[in-house]
């Protein structure tokens, strides 16, 4: 008698669960507390961390230049790029060069490349950047670009 009164109750608890689980509030309540982000993992390394173009042209794009992220053999676990991104012209990232994506995973030990020109519109010193976001402790990593329109 013992055994089947707990398994009534068990059954109710599990119903009254799945009930309260479909309630309309609970969406409300699910969506107020979104899942969490990745797990941060140790900082990554993009190297060399500033390039100067030189001289270029007006109007002509430079040769790439290729910058290499890697996620250390040392770290704790994969890391998911969210974003790879340029300060914008005249410097630009080129997508079928690079390897670095957004949305992608570095593995532990992994590395993608970053390829960056310089097409300069205008005479004279111009700088920016390029820039990774990502779950790293030390993100964004950021590398500034340098050249000369002449």
């Amino acid at each position: 008698m013992l055994r089947t009164g707990w398994r009534r109750a068990a059954a109710a608890v599990a119903m009254l669960s799945a009930a309260a689980l479909a309630a309309p509030g609970c969406a409300k309540f699910a969506s107020m507390y979104p899942p969490p982000p990745p797990p941060q993992v140790g900082p990554l390394n993009l190297t060399p961390s500033d390039v100067d173009f030189g001289a270029q042209r007006l109007n002509t794009s430079s040769r790439s230049f290729i910058f290499i992220l890697s996620n250390p053999p040392t770290n704790s676990g994969a890391a998911e790029i969210n974003e790879v991104g340029s300060s914008g012209s005249p410097f630009e990232i080129v997508s079928g060069a690079s390897t670095c994506t957004a949305t992608m995973t570095l593995p532990v030990g992994g590395h993608c490349q970053i390829a960056v020109t310089f097409a300069p519109t205008a005479a004279g010193k111009q700088t920016g950047t390029i820039a990774i976001t990502d779950n790293a402790a030390n993100s964004p990593q950021v590398a500034t670009l340098e050249g000369v329109g002449r």
